[in-house]
């Protein structure tokens, strides 16, 4: 996969899985991807481990020999419904 991370190398990404859930009767999934548009956690997260990182070896990641199966499971939830609701509901 070309394009995780520049300091990442794609012969060390072994496969990028997706899972993006299913739809209920509380929301709607939009199948985004594995990429995280919101945080880039995942990417900051093996960035940290397997980084070959600068030439004087800052930023090397704890296993830079180390390969990646990378398992995203996050997707853009639309809540839907009574789960919908952005307030409490009064019961007496």
């Amino acid at each position: 996969m070309s394009g995780a991370h520049p300091d990442i190398p794609e012969s060390r990404i072994v496969a990028v899985n997706n899972w993006p859930g299913a739809n209920d009767s509380c929301w709607s999934i939009t199948d985004d991807g594995a990429i995280d548009v919101d945080s880039g956690h995942g990417t900051h997260v093996a960035g940290s481990v397997l980084s070959d990182g600068a030439a004087d070896g800052k930023g090397k990641g704890t296993a830079p020999a180390a390969r990646l199966v990378f398992q995203a499971i996050e997707n853009w939830a639309t809540m839907k419904g009574i789960c919908a609701l952005s307030t409490p509901v009064a019961t007496t």
